[in-house]
């Protein structure tokens, strides 16, 4: 999924801003309960109806969010405003990855067969760490299509240590030995 160019200018100003009032993680919490609030569709409707005035809409935002940060709040008016209001979820995951790499951090994506029990989603994310040099946050994904091992996406690296990946490789080994 790409990320419109807007969206990561939404994301740098925002971060700039809340690194200004130190409040980046209570940001990020902030855009994450937005999304959220606007899983409702009706909402969406009352905030993009040009009929209301944007006080109005700022009512609508106060009275769902209830204490929000003016940050939060100028972003979300900013937003109803330039009716860019559905770009919070690009703005969102934009800002959670330019945290991430302020922080030091980096997202691997694992995908398995079978769920990982702690201690081993542990130990990928040690050894990960250990690989990238970087702090390392994982999200888990299943796919029993893999039939077994683990594929690993981190940054644009894919680390592919599945059964089906083998098998894969094994089956274009044999073929170009045949030709």
């Amino acid at each position: 999924m790409t990320i419109s160019i807007s969206a990561k200018r939404y994301a740098q100003a925002v971060l700039e801003l809340a690194l200004e009032q130190q409040g980046q993680e209570r940001c990020q919490q902030d855009l994450r309960n937005i999304i959220s609030e606007l899983e409702d569709k009706k909402i969406i409707a009352l905030l993009e109806d040009p009929s209301l005035s944007l006080s109005t809409k700022e009512g609508i935002l106060k009275e769902r969010l209830g204490e929000i940060p003016p940050l939060s709040l100028n972003l979300m008016l900013l937003l109803i405003k330039k009716g860019r209001l559905r770009r919070i979820d690009d703005i969102s995951r934009q800002y959670d990855s330019l945290l991430d790499i302020l922080q030091g951090i980096q997202r691997a994506s694992i995908t398995t067969a079978i769920p990982l029990e702690d201690d081993d989603q542990r130990k990928v994310s040690h050894r990960l760490e250990e690989m990238t040099g970087h702090k390392v946050s994982i999200s888990s994904y299943l796919d029993p299509s893999i039939i077994g091992g683990i594929k690993v996406k981190i940054g644009d690296t894919l680390l592919d240590g599945s059964v089906h990946g083998k098998l894969a490789s094994l089956r274009k080994y044999l073929m170009e030995k045949d030709n």
